[in-house]
């Protein structure tokens, strides 16, 4: 049985991505065959703390960081999906678990929700970490707009 593990936000808060990813998690149909692993991302609690910096969010990310390690060890799934944010501070955050991901060697399978990668392409350190992050993966958009801005 296919292992895959599922790298996401849920609600709450609820937004557009944690909704989303609810419903791909919870669907039988996606799911069918798989053996599934949950490991939530939560940095936040509140809609008004998505977008900033805390002492917190550090706490957590280096407690889901570890987590990660120990989830990628000990049941070593072939797949992880991630809904990555591809554009700022988020992405960075974001690259080092990427990196860690592919150095357990799992296939990442990316659901994109978020604009902003086509203006980063401007930035050849940038584009760099993108052609390493995306490299080999499986890459979910829900709009062709995700890719190009029209």
């Amino acid at each position: 049985m296919t292992k895959l593990l599922y790298f996401i936000q849920l609600p709450p808060p609820v937004h557009g991505v944690s909704t989303i990813n609810e419903f791909v998690y919870n669907s039988s149909l996606i799911n069918k065959g798989l053996r599934k692993y949950l490991l939530e991302i939560k940095f936040s609690e509140t809609i008004s703390e998505l977008k900033r910096i805390t002492f917190r969010k550090l706490i957590r990310f280096i407690n889901l960081y570890i987590r990660l390690i120990y989830t990628l060890i000990n049941n070593k799934p072939e797949y992880v999906y991630f809904s990555i944010v591809p554009t700022g501070i988020g992405f960075i955050r974001d690259f080092l678990f990427a990196i860690t991901i592919k150095l357990f060697q799992s296939k990442l399978i990316y659901h994109i929700h978020n604009l902003g990668i086509n203006e980063n392409l401007n930035s050849w350190h940038k584009r760099i970490l993108y052609k390493w992050v995306f490299n080999k993966s499986v890459i979910i958009h829900l709009s062709e707009k995700l890719i190009s801005k029209e």
